[in-house]
């Protein structure tokens, strides 16, 4: 770690046992992220699947469409941007409670929204 800036050749641990998601979903259906309480709906569902204990929440409804949400977990957050007329969901899951409530929640953020393919990058911190 060079001046704060993270050089490709250089790893940082905190030797925490964190995971942090980084999840795109493409070809995704409109209807389900078009409306910011149909995306709310399918956020806590992850939390309520994964075990994690929700403590806050902030969502914002774009017009004509599309979300923006973070729900404040225990464990740390889930967050959610949605581009229904490109048909595409960015999503975050950070866990501080190590890998097994991470992957729970990771698997059922790729299920809960109807998609044609995604990509998700695990990164341990």
């Amino acid at each position: 770690l060079k001046s704060g800036i993270l050089m490709k050749s250089e790893s940082v641990s905190s030797g925490l046992n964190l995971y942090h998601a980084i999840i795109n979903l493409e070809g995704c259906k409109e209807s389900e992220t078009s409306e910011v309480n149909e995306v709310k709906t399918r956020l806590y569902d992850i939390v309520k699947k994964s075990g994690m204990n929700a403590v806050g929440e902030k969502f914002h409804q774009f017009k004509p469409s599309g979300v923006t949400g973070i729900i404040l977990l225990s464990e740390s957050h889930i967050s959610i941007h949605t581009w229904p007329e490109k048909r595409f969901i960015a999503m975050d899951i950070f866990s501080c409670t190590g890998r097994e409530k991470a992957e729970v929640a990771i698997e059922s953020a790729i299920r809960c929204f109807t998609h044609e393919r995604y990509k998700r990058k695990i990164i341990k911190r």
